[in-house]
């Protein structure tokens, strides 16, 4: 292959992988077009109906969480350690139990776990 050739197809070649990398980093930065979430309704210690359009404005970690699973109640603390770590007006960890106990048994568990930052929803 003539000296030309070889390099027009390096070129090509190297564009071509240079391409697929800027459309990679562009993903990376930008993130891909994710539908919006649909509207999900859970309540607050209070028993106050709260929607994620409640925390608009803000980061938001939602956490679905039950007293019986280990690897839940052992992330807790973690999630609590983040919520206190972090401005309450800016982000929030959104834990919503599933438990079908009682409040006042889960906020008991809660208590028992000294997690203290956190907001809980059922």
């Amino acid at each position: 292959m003539p000296v030309k050739r070889q390099f027009l197809f390096f070129a090509f070649v190297a564009a071509v992988f240079a391409s697929y990398g800027a459309v990679r980093i562009w993903r990376a930065i930008n993130g891909p077009s994710l539908p919006p979430l649909p509207a999900v309704t859970f309540y607050d210690k209070l028993g106050h109906k709260v929607t994620l359009a409640d925390f608009k404005g803000k980061v938001v970690l939602v956490n679905v969480w039950a007293t019986w699973c280990p690897a839940c109640v052992a992330e807790l603390p973690s999630l609590d350690r983040l919520q206190a770590m972090m401005p309450e007006d800016k982000f929030s960890v959104v834990a919503i139990s599933t438990d079908t106990t009682s409040q006042k048994a889960i906020m008991a568990f809660l208590r028992a776990r000294k997690v203290g930052h956190l907001a809980f929803y059922w």
